[in-house]
C-alpha cells in the first residue's frame, strides 16, 4: 500500500511537470532564462520517471523477480538529473539576477566541472557504493557520499540564491521581486529532502517541493510575461500603471519620471519600412536598459505607447542627471554603430511631489518633453537657415569673383 500511495505521488507531480512542459515548450520563449527553465523542467522530469520505475521495480509491482541491475540504473538516473536539474535551476537563477556567468563561455567551463564532480561521483557509485546501495533485499540505503552530495547541491544553490536575494535590493519593481524571491526559495525542496532523508521515505518530499516549485516559477513567468511589451522586452503600459499606483504610496521622496519619446520616428517607418521602426524601438529599449543597469536601485523601464518610453527612478537631483547623461551616452554609442540613419531622443523629467497622481506626473513629464522637443527643433531650423545664408553668401561671393 506504501508503494502504490509513493508511486501515486510521484506520477501526480510528473503530469503536473508534463502540463508546465507542454505550455513553457508552446509558448515560452527563447530567451536565456527560458531555455534554463526548460533543461530544468526537462531534468526533473526524468527525475521523476526514474524514481517512480524504481518504486514499482522495487516494490514488485512490475516484474515478479526485479533485477538489480535495473533497480540501481533506474536511482543512478534519479541523482544525475537532480544534479543537473539543480544546475539548471542554478543557471535560470543567474539570468533572473542578471550576472551573466552562466551565459559567460569563459565562465561556463569551470562550472561544468564543478558539475561534473558530483555526476562522477554518482557514476562510480555503481561500483564502489559510496553514494548509495540497493540491498539484495530491495532496501535503498544512503552512505556517506549521500550527505556529501546533498551537501554540494544545497551549497551550490544556496549562494546563488543569496545572491539572488541581494539583487532584489536593486529591483524596483513588486512583482518581479516578489518573483525572485520565489525562485529564490528553491534550496528549501534540497534542505526539505534531505532532512527527511534522515527519517526515511515515507512521502516523497523534494519531488512535491520542486513540482510545487516549478509550477509556482511558471505562473509567476506568465504572469510577468502578460506584464511586458512583446516587442521591446520592457514592461507595458498596463503594468506601468499599476507600478506608478504602488510608487505613488511607496517612494523615499525622491522620485522622478522621465518621458521619452523618439524624435521623427515617422520619418523612420516612411522612410525604410515598419520592421525597421520595430528594430529602432528595440534599439532605444537597449540603450534604456544599458544606461539603468548601473544604478544601485535599477530605475523602472516601460514601454508607454507607440515611440515613447517612461523610466521612474527613486533618485537624488544629481543622479537623474547623471541618468539622462548615461542614456545619451549609449545613444551616442548606438548612433556610432549605424550607417543609415540616427537616433535622437527627446527627454522629459520630472520631480514625482507629493500628492501629484499618476495622471499629473506623466502630463508634467509629457509637457516637459515637448518644451525640449521644441526647443531642439527650433535649434536645428536655425542652424539650417544658418547654413543655407552660409552657402548662399560663398555663392555669391564665387559669383563675384568670377565676374
Amino acid at each position: 500500500m506504501e508503494t502504490i500511495l509513493y508511486a501515486e505521488v510521484y506520477l501526480i507531480c510528473i503530469i503536473v511537470m508534463g502540463i508546465v512542459a507542454f505550455f513553457e515548450m508552446r509558448d515560452g520563449g527563447d530567451s536565456s532564462s527560458d531555455r534554463w527553465f526548460k533543461a530544468m523542467i526537462g531534468m526533473f522530469m526524468l527525475n521523476f520517471v526514474a524514481n517512480f520505475f524504481f518504486k514499482l521495480v522495487n516494490g514488485g509491482i512490475l516484474p515478479e523477480n526485479p533485477s538489480h541491475e535495473m533497480s540501481y540504473l533506474l536511482k543512478t538516473i534519479y541523482h544525475l538529473s537532480l544534479c543537473v536539474g539543480v544546475f539548471a535551476w542554478c543557471g535560470y537563477a543567474d539570468s533572473e539576477q542578471g550576472s551573466g556567468i552562466f551565459q559567460r563561455r569563459r565562465s561556463l567551463l569551470p562550472l561544468l566541472f564543478l558539475l561534473a564532480l558530483p555526476l562522477l561521483m554518482i557514476v562510480l557509485n555503481l561500483y564502489n557504493h559510496l553514494v548509495f546501495e540497493i540491498t539484495p533485499q530491495g532496501s535503498y540505503v544512503r552512505h556517506v557520499l549521500f550527505q556529501v552530495e546533498m551537501g554540494y547541491l544545497l551549497l551550490g544553490s544556496g549562494i546563488l540564491a543569496v545572491r539572488l536575494i541581494a539583487r532584489t535590493r536593486r529591483e524596483s519593481d513588486p512583482n518581479q521581486r516578489a518573483h525572485m524571491y520565489l525562485t529564490a526559495s528553491f534550496p528549501l525542496c534540497i534542505a526539505a529532502a534531505w532532512a527527511m532523508s534522515f527519517i526515511g521515505e515515507a512521502f516523497p518530499v523534494i519531488c512535491v517541493a520542486i513540482m510545487a516549485e516549478t509550477l509556482c516559477l511558471y505562473i509567476g513567468g506568465a504572469r510577468n510575461e502578460v506584464s511586458m511589451d512583446k516587442l521591446t522586452q520592457v514592461n507595458n503600459r498596463q503594468n506601468l500603471i499599476g507600478f506608478m499606483d504602488y510608487k505613488q504610496h511607496n517612494n523615499n521622496g525622491q522620485l522622478y519620471l522621465l518621458m521619452i519619446d523618439v524624435d521623427e520616428f515617422k520619418q523612420i517607418n516612411d522612410n525604410y519600412g515598419h520592421l525597421e521602426g520595430d528594430a529602432a524601438l528595440v534599439a532605444v529599449a537597449g540603450v534604456l536598459k544599458r544606461a539603468c543597469g548601473p544604478f544601485p536601485k535599477r530605475p523602472y523601464i516601460s514601454r508607454y505607447g507607440g515611440d515613447e518610453f517612461v523610466v521612474i527612478a527613486e533618485l537624488d537631483g544629481y543622479e537623474i542627471e547623471d541618468l539622462v547623461d548615461a542614456i545619451k551616452r549609449e545613444l551616442k554609442q548606438v548612433n556610432a554603430a549605424r550607417e543609415t540613419y540616427h537616433l535622437m531622443l527627446s527627454i522629459g523629467v520630472v520631480h514625482w511631489d507629493e500628492g501629484m497622481g499618476y495622471k499629473e506626473v506623466i502630463s508634467a513629464a509629457d509637457a516637459h518633453m515637448y518644451e525640449v522637443k521644441r526647443a531642439r527643433k527650433a535649434t536645428r531650423t536655425h542652424a539650417r537657415a544658418a547654413e543655407r545664408q552660409l552657402e548662399y553668401v560663398q555663392l555669391m561671393e564665387g559669383d563675384s569673383g568670377e565676374r
